[in-house]
């Protein structure tokens, strides 16, 4: 869903379910987040908006592993630009918490680009 944000920069907030993390059920884990990152892009993309804001959503107290979260949200990304002929996104930027996250999304960012 979407909801107005009147004390934060951001106009708007999109709420989502963040899966939690199961090692025996991984895959379904992964299922999971990738979707919820390609409908948070589908609803921002419907409601028209030009950038986005994203954390790293699950690799905190849902429990995701850091790498594992952002190859997730990284190939979601990826999938939503390649499959979306138009879109009105135009930049989506991250909101990392911790040296590591930041470290850890740089190395995939890289590893996505060679």
């Amino acid at each position: 869903t979407v909801s107005a944000a009147p004390n934060l920069s951001a106009s708007h907030l999109i709420h989502v379910h963040s899966p939690n993390w199961n090692a025996a059920t991984q895959d379904a884990c992964i299922g999971e987040l990738d979707q919820a990152i390609l409908n948070i892009l589908n609803l921002a993309d419907q409601q028209g908006f030009t950038s986005i804001a994203l954390p790293s959503i699950s690799s905190g107290r849902a429990g995701f592993p850091k790498q594992t979260a952002a190859q997730t949200i990284l190939a979601a990304l990826s999938k939503f630009f390649r499959q979306t002929t138009t879109t009105s996104l135009q930049q989506v930027c991250f909101v990392l918490y911790d040296p590591e996250s930041v470290t850890v999304y740089t190395t995939e960012l890289q590893r996505m680009v060679e």
